[in-house]
């Protein structure tokens, strides 16, 4: 059996609200506080990067320095390592012998979490989920973060009140109206009224039609998807890329594809042939994406990819390894209860990330790698990662849930 990461990530990962973390220092166990920043950047770059943290006033309540470094790397991903946290909690009240008193204290005040950042970004708009830098009220956030809420509170609704059930099914058409009324534009950093990927939001929209009932949501998903089915999925590298092709950043990549399909295949089920396009183009983005774990249990993050033959090779620089080898894995096991036949190659990448590594490796970038960042960037190294340890314990506890129901099928078969 392998470790429980849980009591590291509920001592150090876990602010006061049982928000996760994005990251915190390898150094101390705690979220980093400005100091840090001066004492590893270059003299020549200021605590506080606007490169990184402006945006264009008119978008904001804030002015461009009115969030420090410190704030943003504290929160930065805090909506998808705690939705990964309560999707990992609800693998173990599924499982046999995890259900247990003290995990559903856990996932209820892992979701009363989420619904803390869903007050905060109720300033602007009841649904919007918001990045919640310092912990506080900004106009950020990314798909990926309600992608991750979305997924987690479709997970949790067995197990909530119905006073939670009724929050989330408010909640979930509420994220989809935000995108649909706003035409899936929204500014994102620098980038003024970016027009998002258009494959990001059927997810949304159909889960939306689940909990709601109303067909315009249903609709506008297979819109999107029609417009688009000559790119599912989403990350899948393909010939027209430009060249090089590379695997970049492939645990977000696959993570990303794994939910969105996950969402519209089995939660909120599309009908044919949309749903089977869409497990194809899944089945090609785990055979691309699991060719950049490591043998020691990281992953590439930035791979030089063949595709005549499928060889992919660590570029030369800009390639640190990662903990976020914990997201490939746990999106592997996802898409094998989707496509059943990559379940022993899935089981085979989750157990050998889950022997390899230890809480205090969750790195964010892998500290020996350090070389491979400009001078600028090498701080890094010093994080331990939220995401890293919230998709460890998914895996972790998804593992085990599918295991039981695999035996669990066999003992009943013997049974008849």
């Amino acid at each position: 059996m392998f470790d429980n990461f849980d009591p590291f990530l509920e001592n150090y990962f876990l602010d006061a609200n049982g928000v996760v973390y994005t990251g915190i220092l390898l150094d101390t166990l705690r979220p980093p506080e400005n100091e840090f920043f001066q004492r590893y950047l270059p003299a020549d770059e200021k605590p506080v990067s606007k490169k990184t943290l402006q945006m264009p006033t008119l978008h904001t309540v804030w002015g461009p320095d009115a969030f420090s470094l410190a704030d943003f790397w504290a929160y930065e991903n805090c909506g998808m390592t705690t939705g990964a946290y309560l999707n990992a909690l609800c693998s173990a009240l599924r499982t046999p012998g995890c259900d247990t008193p003290e995990i559903r204290k856990r996932a209820k005040r892992t979701f009363d979490a989420q619904q803390y950042i869903f007050r905060i970004g109720s300033q602007w708009e009841y649904g919007f989920f918001p990045k919640i830098w310092g912990n506080r009220f900004s106009y950020q956030t990314s798909t990926d973060q309600m992608l991750y809420t979305i997924h987690s509170m479709h997970n949790y609704y067995p197990f909530a009140s119905p006073e939670d059930q009724a929050e989330i099914t408010r909640l979930i058409p509420a994220m989809a109206d935000f995108w649909m009324k706003r035409n899936y534009i929204l500014t994102y950093y620098n980038r003024e009224n970016m027009v998002w990927p258009p494959l990001r939001f059927p997810s949304f929209l159909m889960m939306a039609w689940k909990y709601s009932g109303e067909e315009k949501y249903r609709k506008e998903a297979l819109r999107i998807l029609e417009e688009n089915k000559n790119h599912i999925a989403e990350h899948l590298v393909e010939e027209h890329w430009a060249e090089p092709h590379i695997l970049i950043h492939s645990a977000d990549a696959v993570t990303m594809d794994t939910m969105n399909i996950e969402m519209m295949t089995d939660f909120a089920p599309l009908p044919e042939p949309y749903r089977q396009l869409l497990l194809d183009g899944l089945k090609k983005v785990w055979l691309q994406r699991k060719k950049t774990l490591c043998s020691d249990g990281f992953y590439w993050i930035n791979m030089l990819y063949d595709l005549k033959t499928g060889i992919a090779t660590p570029q030369k620089s800009g390639c640190p390894r990662s903990g976020w080898s914990t997201m490939i894995v746990r999106a592997g096991l996802e898409i094998s209860r989707l496509i059943p036949e990559f379940y022993p190659e899935a089981k085979e990448a989750a157990e050998l990330v889950l022997s390899s590594l230890k809480p205090e490796e969750m790195y964010y970038y892998h500290p020996d790698d350090a070389e491979q960042l400009e001078p600028h960037l090498r701080y890094k190294t010093r994080f331990l990662s939220g995401d890293a340890i919230a998709n460890r314990q998914w895996a972790y506890y998804l593992l085990q849930e599918m295991e039981a129901g695999k035996n669990g099928s066999k003992a009943s078969a013997a049974n008849t």
